[in-house]
């Protein structure tokens, strides 16, 4: 899911992380994946934090991914 996720324009990586419901399935997705990759400290922390906190850090995300292409505490 995060090869396809990169591959896809600013735009609608936008749209995935803007949407409330949308960003918070997402984010579980891509943080669950990140943590059968590499089981690290981060992966683990961000996974609670969007099971939690998910609209708002998907939120976060979006910044992050629009600005620098890349998620807060993902691996």
């Amino acid at each position: 899911m995060r090869e396809w996720f990169d591959k896809q324009s600013k735009v609608v990586k936008a749209i995935l992380l803007i949407i409330p419901f949308c960003n918070w399935i997402v984010e579980i997705i891509l943080r669950v994946e990140a943590l059968i990759k590499k089981n690290t400290t981060n992966n683990i922390i961000g996974l609670i934090l969007s099971i939690i906190v998910g609209v708002l850090l998907g939120w976060i995300d979006a910044v992050l991914v629009l600005t620098d292409n890349n998620f807060l505490l993902l691996d």
